[in-house]
């Protein structure tokens, strides 16, 4: 942990869009939604296809 940020960086073994998707799924069964991710992350995760 940077003392001077209190941001806390960790190694893991998921890339940035599944990280995201998974962050996702769990605040969405608590009821929280997030209206707004940068363009730099949506442009990260996989297009879905229908």
């Amino acid at each position: 942990m940077n003392a001077n940020n209190g941001i806390i960086s960790q190694l893991s073994q998921y890339s940035v869009p599944v990280t995201i998707d998974r962050l996702e799924a769990i605040l969405e069964v608590k009821g929280i939604t997030i209206s707004f991710l940068p363009a730099s992350i949506n442009r990260l995760k996989p297009k879905k296809s229908d």
